[in-house]
């Protein structure tokens, strides 16, 4: 791993592995490969200060494939990053805002999506759970 951030005093644990369907994938460095981006991890110490939990980065499968990962687990939760370009710029109101999120949820690619949280500098705007 290439990102240097001192995690010693935080809630934050890099995982060796990832359970899905009570299988778990170890990392391997090939197939299981275990590579967070700076944002990532960045991410991650801002979400366990602003909930005050312990957030576990995970590893991503690439073999076999198809086998969808998230980025974090918080409370037996996936959760995923995903960046909006800006929102701020755009006519969108919050509630046009969540009825996409809302949306989004329904899409074939995310059935495994539980709930969306959008960041807007250092405050969370939406927390959106799949219905």
């Amino acid at each position: 791993m290439s990102v240097k951030l001192d995690l010693k005093k935080s809630k934050v644990e890099l995982k060796d592995y990832i359970e899905i369907n009570n299988r778990k994938y170890f990392v391997d460095g090939i197939k299981v490969i275990f590579e967070p981006s700076k944002k990532e991890l960045h991410i991650a110490l801002w979400l366990s200060k602003k909930l005050n939990k312990k957030i576990e980065l995970l590893p991503r499968i690439v073999l076999p494939k198809n086998i969808k990962t998230s980025d974090y687990l918080i409370d037996g939760e996936y959760w995923d990053l995903k960046d909006i370009i800006s929102i701020s710029k755009s006519k969108l109101t919050l509630r046009a805002a969540e009825k996409q999120l809302n949306d989004i949820f329904q899409l074939k690619g995310y059935k495994w999506l539980n709930k969306i949280v959008v960041k807007k500098n250092n405050e969370i705007i939406i927390i959106n759970k799949k219905s």
